[in-house]
């Protein structure tokens, strides 16, 4: 009991501290305190505190803020000043219990789940950006980037190590818009112990009882010299390929299908205008690997390395799969499509095909692939944060 009350006690003083600095500071730029509460900012235990700081809007344009955030002895200080064209500003910050809304014209501020986030945008050009960013290690970096106009955005996810470009079609035609998303291509320093699974049936759809029925993950793993792929899978039933299949009979058993386009365009948006390669990896019952050309059938072209099991297995990138042109360190998109086909009755047929995105088969400009950036890290630096204490 007297334990509890102590740790109260602390909190009260805690929260007295970081409120008395916030009302100082608020002062100190002319502004109010818009709210303030707690924050989880951090993968690790423990609670942050966050305050809102609001200025007076002048000329038509929207208020100046601040946020304030404390973690344990250290302080932030984060301004952001109106944009000449007119901007409307919102920051939704962080995360306790339930989605919680407040507004503070023109300052919506929103605890939703663990990061702090504020985006802006000119009401004339409709351009808008936003960030969402929080503590990683102690250190600030942004886990989601958008930037883009009413009908086009390109959102970079590094929580998620992947890129999303929307592109919306003409509102005459009224064709939803569509969206490519694109693994981020890392550096071994920066890539997860393993990827993120996922995956989503573009055949036989109605036998897909969902992730836990088949599902896979990808990593693009960048060395210095050459390039190679981190690949995991799930499957409740494996079936294995026999000794001396024919394709129809691989086609019949679990497998990957992975695609890779030769002379590719590098341009992010560029048609491929290559030639499409299909490679089939399977296992045996035995649990060695089988890797064959699936298309074209005789290619003359050697196949790539394989390390590990079909379960959890590396792909060497053969030299010739990188987009013509490639330079390490400039924005590149990587033509390739990733797919896992899963079959649950032996001797029978191919019956459903999970791919991390849907695709065109045999055409690499509908192959999402992946999006060099230079300099990406798993998680940029977040700037504009100022430590104060």
């Amino acid at each position: 009991m007297m334990a509890l009350f102590l740790a109260t006690a602390m909190a009260a003083r805690a929260d007295a501290s970081f409120r008395a600095w916030a009302s100082g500071t608020a002062a100190q730029h002319q502004q109010a305190i818009a709210s303030w509460g707690p924050a989880h900012l951090d993968e690790v235990k423990g609670t942050q505190r966050v305050a809102v700081l609001i200025g007076v809007a002048e000329g038509g344009r929207s208020a100046p803020f601040a946020v304030l955030v404390e973690d344990g002895s250290r302080r932030w200080v984060h301004e952001f000043e109106p944009d000449p064209d007119g901007v409307e500003t919102r920051a939704p910050p962080y995360c306790e219990g339930a989605a919680k809304t407040i507004q503070v014209n023109p300052l919506w501020v929103v605890w939703p789940c663990g990061a702090l986030s504020f985006s802006s945008g000119a009401l004339m050009s409709h351009a808008w950006s936003s960030r969402v960013v929080a503590l990683r290690k102690g250190r600030w970096v942004v886990l989601l980037a958008k930037e883009g106009y009413q009908d086009q955005a390109t959102i970079e996810d590094y929580s998620a190590l992947k890129s999303s470009q929307m592109t919306e079609e003409d509102a005459e035609t009224q064709a939803p818009a569509t969206m490519a998303d694109m693994l981020l291509v890392l550096r071994p320093s920066d890539a997860p112990a393993r990827p993120r699974m996922g995956g989503a049936p573009i055949a036989g759809a109605s036998r897909w009882k969902g992730l836990q029925d088949a599902s896979l993950g990808v990593g693009v793993i960048e060395e210095e010299r050459s390039a190679r792929l981190q690949i995991e899978t799930r499957d409740d039933v494996r079936i294995p390929v026999g000794s001396n299949a024919t394709n129809r009979e691989f086609l019949a058993a679990d497998h990957l299908e992975l695609w890779f386009c030769e002379r590719c365009s590098a341009k992010e948006n560029a048609g491929a205008g290559g030639d499409a390669f299909q490679l089939g990896i399977a296992a045996r019952a035995d649990g060695s690997l089988e890797a064959r050309w699936l298309w074209p059938e005789a290619a003359d072209r050697a196949l790539p390395k394989l390390r590990g099991s079909l379960a959890r297995l590396e792909v060497e990138l053969p030299e010739w799969a990188l987009p013509k042109n490639h330079r390490d360190g400039e924005r590149e998109r990587w033509h390739m499509a990733f797919a896992y086909s899963d079959s649950d009755t032996k001797g029978g047929r191919q019956e459903k095909l999970i791919a991390l995105e849907p695709y065109a088969w045999g055409k690499p400009e509908t192959f999402a692939g992946a999006l060099q950036l230079p300099g990406v890290t798993r998680y940029p630096e977040a700037a504009g944060f100022k430590l104060v204490k």
